[in-house]
């Protein structure tokens, strides 16, 4: 108590009284015990692994290079021949020579026997050989950069009267003014000068269309990370038979694996795009910008002659013709400074990438 009156002697403090009242109950035994007692108690010893099953399906990419002589495309290479086919594709797989051959025996004879030029002779279209399996020019099949053997054969009278007993009739090669094409050309190109004589004969060869190439083009051209890199040769004797000239050039573990994909998979997609060389001789008006068009026209036609290959195939009759595209790209020209068209850059320049995006069913 406080004496606020007087507030001398007397004491402020706080004061807390209670009473606390406790209670227990105690419930009866209801059987809710954690564990009831058992006769034998089983354990389980035997681990459960849970394992997954994967049936889904691969999708995958693949990417070849196809690789093209200077000035060829195969886009306008359509021979009038009765009753052949006629593919410029065939042509850089197994083609001997520009595929041109003389319409007059006798009159080659005499000019070889004379030494004689045979610029003057009427020539005339030899159809393209499939798969390499050549009619009666077994030995002198050769292809673009498939083997060590370059394309060009020698216009000496041993080799051409060696090839005539063999074959009934005389090479040629692509006559255009005072020009002769020892290789295919197109005809929009044919007139083109090129810096040297030698450029208008192919006498080389690295192989790059062959499986044994794969190297020089890994190193080179820097292909997808993401797919699996095949030969042209591969590709070739995987959709067209690997019994024939191309098919020694393939890997054979390689063709196995690819006829699998065709036979057991799914094409999705098929994409090319061509690639042409800075190189150039036209000096006349505005002659800049009318190289750089002539190169484009070039890559383009390239890319455009594999796909049209590869839709006529029968391994990709399946594929939608949406599913086929021809990239445009915005600059499909390589600087090469060589002025060789024989050399390694200028070759491997001269070409059509092409990804193939398919998916194998487990």
């Amino acid at each position: 108590m406080t004496n606020k009156a007087v507030a001398e002697g007397s004491k402020w403090f706080d004061s807390n009284t209670g009473i606390r009242i406790g209670m227990t109950y105690y419930f009866k035994k209801r059987g809710w015990e954690r564990c009831a007692p058992c006769a034998k108690p089983v354990y389980i010893t035997r681990p459960v692994i849970n394992q997954i099953i994967s049936d889904c399906p691969e999708y995958k990419s693949m990417v070849f290079y196809v690789f093209f002589p200077n000035n060829y495309s195969g886009r306008d290479d359509a021979p009038v021949v009765f009753d052949a086919a006629v593919n410029s594709i065939d042509y850089l797989a197994s083609g001997i020579f520009t595929q041109k051959k003389f319409e007059d025996n006798d009159a080659v004879a005499a000019r070889l026997a004379s030494g004689a030029s045979l610029s003057t002779l009427r020539t005339t279209d030899v159809a393209t050989d499939e798969a390499g399996e050549s009619s009666g020019m077994a030995g002198v099949s050769r292809g673009y950069e498939i083997s060590s053997s370059p394309i060009s054969l020698d216009m000496d009278a041993e080799s051409m009267n060696a090839f005539k007993e063999k074959n009934g009739y005389y090479y040629a090669p692509v006559y255009s003014g005072n020009k002769a094409w020892y290789y295919r050309v197109d005809n929009a190109t044919k007139n083109q000068s090129l810096m040297s004589g030698d450029n208008y004969k192919e006498s080389t060869s690295y192989g790059l269309n062959a499986h044994a190439g794969l190297g020089l083009v890994k190193e080179n051209m820097k292909p997808d990370t993401d797919a699996e890199l095949f030969s042209f040769a591969d590709i070739y004797a995987a959709i067209e038979g690997n019994e024939g000239y191309t098919g020694q050039f393939a890997d054979s573990a390689a063709v196995s694996a690819l006829k699998r994909i065709f036979e057991e998979g799914r094409i999705l997609h098929v994409q090319a795009e061509g690639l042409a060389t800075s190189q150039d001789n036209y000096t006349g008006k505005d002659a800049a910008n009318v190289g750089l068009e002539r190169n484009k026209t070039l890559a383009h036609n390239r890319a455009y002659s594999v796909i049209k290959w590869l839709k006529e195939n029968e391994r990709f009759k399946k594929v939608l013709g949406s599913n086929f595209s021809l990239n445009t790209l915005t600059d499909p020209i390589a600087t090469v400074n060589d002025k060789s068209t024989q050399g390694l850059n200028a070759k491997l320049n001269r070409c059509v990438k092409v990804k193939i995006h398919y998916v194998v069913d487990k």
